[in-house]
């Protein structure tokens, strides 16, 4: 590689971590990445499926069109090299797509009426966690390069960490918005206890058996029967 390309690929990866660090979007960021490999790798198109939460395969990008419907109607068939370099959570290369009818009889056929003669399908895995591939595919027969190699296997990492840590992430936030509205639920409970107990003259243990038994009596939410006790919106009968 000359100093050239080694520009392209810093900009590749710079631009890549920098769509990591803002609002992340995970289609975005797949369709950048898709591009960068037809833009950095020798005659390639790529795609990437991504395994749904129960762990089927779905399309999420391509860099061309024919791409997109070559890996399309290899999640119609359930069969193709992408999903199974993410069943198999492994590299999956084929050199001569025209000696691969017998794999992949209808894939193998379409690719090459597209004007490819080989692939790879790479899966995008980190340690224990395999969670869709990268294909590409080639206009040319044989093998990747040693270099060609390394760097597909670099995108596919960046890609592989990227989405990974964008789902923690996400979870991470969905969990402490989770504890948080359990705090503020139960901010609003008492309020409601202290509220009925001075309204009804009860203790407070008899003001929230009054809120739970109006709650489960009216098919409402407690924290929703706290809050109009709470702001004056519903009187409670102390029953």
């Amino acid at each position: 590689m000359n100093v050239r390309d080694f520009r392209s690929i810093r900009k590749a990866f710079t631009d890549l971590v920098d769509t990591l660090a803002g609002d992340f979007d995970t289609v975005a960021f797949l369709d950048m990445l898709c591009g960068y490999c037809a833009d950095l790798l020798p005659d390639c198109a790529c795609g990437v499926l991504l395994a749904e939460n129960n762990g089927a395969p779905a399309l999420v990008a391509a860099s061309a069109e024919r791409t997109r419907e070559l890996m399309a109607a290899e999640l119609r068939d359930r069969d193709g090299p992408a999903t199974q370099s993410l069943r198999d959570e492994s590299v999956v290369s084929c050199a001569e797509l025209d000696s691969a009818g017998d794999q992949w009889p209808g894939l193998a056929a379409a690719a090459l009426d597209a004007g490819y003669q080989a692939l790879d399908a790479l899966p995008l895995r980190l340690r224990e966690q395999t969670i869709g591939a990268l294909t590409l595919y080639r206009s040319h027969a044989g093998s990747l390069d040693a270099d060609a190699t390394e760097l597909a296997l670099a995108i596919a990492d960046v890609a592989t960490i990227g989405i990974v840590h964008q789902r923690a992430l996400h979870r991470k936030e969905l969990l402490a918005q989770q504890l948080q509205n359990a705090l503020d639920s139960r901010v609003i409970i008492e309020q409601a206890k202290g509220v009925l107990a001075e309204r009804l003259q009860v203790a407070i243990d008899d003001a929230f058996l009054a809120l739970r038994r109006y709650a489960r009596n009216n098919n409402v939410k407690l924290t929703d029967a706290a809050r109009a006790v709470a702001d004056g919106s519903l009187d409670i009968d102390p029953g």
